[in-house]
Order: structure tokens, then sequence, then C-alpha cells
């Protein structure tokens, strides 16, 4: 939220003008979104948590935050990344 504004509402073309007339914010706008993660008895379900990003590309997010949990060791750290890449990736298509 920034000023009561929620990220769909700080995308809007209405929204970034008057951004850009009252602070002269840069042409470039960025805005940050949180993925909210799905659990499960087994852990995350990362399909079911990525499921809402390309709705929030659509709203204009543009930097995506996924709060996993590190898990212990350096494989396992890498494999729960990895997937999280891998859904994000499938669900985007980027």
């Amino acid at each position: 939220m920034f000023g009561g504004l929620c990220a769909a509402e700080l995308c809007s073309s209405r929204v970034q003008g008057d951004l850009l007339s009252l602070l002269h914010v840069p042409t470039g706008l960025q805005v940050v979104g949180s993925v909210p993660l799905v659990r499960t008895d087994a852990g995350v379900d990362l399909a079911a948590s990525v499921a809402g990003v390309p709705a929030l590309l659509d709203a204009g997010v543009t930097d995506f935050r996924l709060h996993l949990p590190v898990p212990a060791g350096h494989a396992a750290a890498a494999d729960l990344y990895g997937e999280a890449v891998d859904a994000f990736h499938e669900v985007t298509g980027r």
C-alpha cells in the first residue's frame, strides 16, 4: 500500500499521472507485489502460490516477492528456489 492505494490503483494511468505531477516520479515506475504463500501439511504449494501472479502482472506489478522459508542445507534450498523460479516461469511465460 502506498498512501492507501493498492498495486492495481498505483498502476492506473490516472494515478501514475498524478504521481508524476505531484512527486516528479520517473516514468519507469516500479511496483512491488508480494505473492501470498499457499501452505499445506506437506509445505509450500508453489503452483497454488504463483497462480495469482498473472493477475498481479496484468495490474502492473513489476517486482514480485515470494517469501519462502529457508530450508536446511544447500541442496534443499537450491531445489526449492529452483522450483519456485520454474513455477513463476510456468504461469508468466517468462
